[in-house]
């Protein structure tokens, strides 16, 4: 209802600009203007939401009078509605407009309702201005200021209280339009799926409870698979699954996601889809109680060229209690023909029996501008990689990668920076390559490993020196497969590509310390 101070405060200054006309002082139009608007003020109907708040294009606005109102005296307009919204008086004194939560608001920013009183003849309108979105709102019930609920209309002042039931009310209420499901600050854990994606229905987490405020830090929003068992190869559990194909009309963007540790686990399942997902940390996890699962994985690609941009993906396996047996890690697996396009991402393969940054088994893969760092094999027989290419021709861009490490007490294993497999021809240019000084085993920055796994391209890359140290063993810049002496560690050998054969040194790479 109306603040009374404000009426009062309106009242007495109309009381004294009535005097000062009586009393003879100036009384000119634009004083008699202001008399009005501070009178019509004194009476302007309180709306919730609050007028500047972000609205759902569902939602219910009421309007409450200060006093009785004939319902015939009131009429609704402005830029905000896609047709007359539907209108139901409550009360005399509050009005509800849209009360059956229809998708009656155009979305957009500055929209505008206006609500016209005529009474006694005269005419008073009053504006309010929000932004509209086509969408859904959730809250975990936990948020006090604004929880959800089960059945609740998915509006800003009503939200769901469930990642699934905001994809899928939004998927109802507005297929025939690209729409977003905003999440409030929380944790939404389940031993399940926590979001099966669907087609133009993005989903956006970082927000307050009130949703006028957004940051990924602050208002940190994690969605949990707590499921420890099941899943397999070919099939495994998915945090956040989409299907056959999706578009990047559809937005993952702005959670924290912790995958299953069942057999197999992924935070971000992809089949044959094409999201575009940024501003995601995905987190690994472990436990000291079996099963143990066989893999982690952050994001996996089963097809689809998906986005993949300034994300976090730090997989770990949880060495306590006695976790002897862990899993391969892997921060993002690509294959069956993918074309994903990993860009501005932090990427590691965490700790594991093997590690993996980038399994790139897909088609084209473009994996740049990165920091990628492979990881800690945390076996006496373990690898880490920084990427792995297999059946691949990825282009490999403008990254930071480093090798990693490999310890377990006091063994330790091989590392990598980049691996080329069976049929890879990677482009790889312009990379900044590290290594790990603690590792003893093999340690390369570029490794073949089979014979037609031939770059197209090793240029203008930067080398650390530590690969050409003078007398290293299983360690270098390159491993030739095929070649009389194929550790390669200094720039000035020629090493054998798909297309040309020259050195290093000649391709513009260098070395730093």
């Amino acid at each position: 209802m109306k603040s009374i101070r404000t009426a009062h405060a309106a009242s007495i200054a109309v009381a004294f600009a009535l005097l000062a006309c009586f009393l003879g002082a100036s009384c000119s139009d634009a004083l008699l203007d202001e008399m009005g608007r501070l009178a019509s003020e004194a009476n302007r109907p309180v709306i919730s939401p609050s007028a500047g708040s972000i609205i759902t294009a569902h939602e219910t606005i009421t309007l409450s009078f200060d006093s009785d109102m004939d319902s015939g005296a009131v009429s609704i307009g402005g830029d905000i509605g896609l047709a007359a919204p539907a209108t139901t008086w409550a009360d005399p004194r509050t009005l509800d407009l849209n009360q059956a939560n229809t998708v009656s608001w155009s979305a957009g920013t500055g929209k505008k309702l206006t609500v016209s009183i005529t009474e006694s003849g005269q005419t008073v309108a009053y504006e309010y201005t929000f932004e509209v979105f086509n969408g859904v709102c959730v809250s975990s019930p936990a948020n006090a200021q604004n929880p959800g609920a089960p059945g609740n209309a998915g509006t800003v002042l009503a939200p769901l209280d469930t990642i699934q039931a905001g994809i899928d009310m939004a998927y109802s209420k507005y297929s025939a339009d690209i729409a977003t499901v905003k999440v409030a600050v929380g944790s939404y854990a389940i031993a399940g799926t926590v979001a099966v994606m669907k087609e133009k229905i993005s989903l956006k987490g970082g927000y307050s409870a009130s949703f006028m405020s957004r940051n990924y830090t602050t208002y940190e929003t994690v969605m949990e698979d707590t499921r420890i068992s099941l899943g397999t190869d070919v099939a495994p559990l998915p945090c956040v699954d989409f299907a056959e194909e999706i578009t990047s009309a559809t937005v993952l963007e702005g959670f924290s996601i912790k995958p299953s540790v069942g057999a197999f686990g992924s935070a971000i399942y992809i089949a044959d889809a094409s999201p575009a997902i940024s501003y995601c940390t995905i987190f690994g996890k472990g436990r000291g109680s079996t099963p143990k699962p066989i893999r982690l994985c952050g994001i996996e690609v089963a097809g689809g060229s998906p986005s993949i941009q300034y994300c976090t993906v730090l997989l770990s396996w949880d060495w306590s209690a006695g976790n002897t047996l862990p899993a391969d890690t892997i921060g993002i697996y690509t294959y069956d023909s993918s074309s994903a396009v990993i860009e501005h991402n932090t990427i590691s393969g965490g700790y594991g029996a093997d590690t993996y940054a980038v399994n790139a088994g897909g088609l084209s893969d473009t994996i740049s501008l990165n920091i990628v760092t492979a990881g800690n094999a945390n076996n006496s027989t373990g690898s880490s990689y920084g990427i792995y290419c297999d059946w691949s021709s990825p282009n490999i861009s403008g990254n930071t990668i480093d090798a990693g490490s490999g310890i377990f007490g006091d063994q330790v294993a091989n590392a990598y920076a980049i691996w080329l497999a069976v049929g890879a021809n990677p482009s790889i240019t312009g990379n900044e390559i590290r290594c790990s000084i603690a590792v003893t085993g093999e340690d390369y920055a570029i490794y073949e490993a089979s014979a037609g796994s031939d770059p197209s391209a090793v240029s203008s890359n930067s080398f650390s020196s530590y690969y050409g140290q003078t007398g290293a063993v299983n360690r270098g810049y390159y491993y030739d497969f095929g070649e009389s002496t194929p550790e390669i560690n200094d720039l000035t050998t020629s090493v054998s590509l798909s297309a040309t054969s020259d050195t290093l040194e000649s391709f513009g790479n260098t070395t730093f310390d």
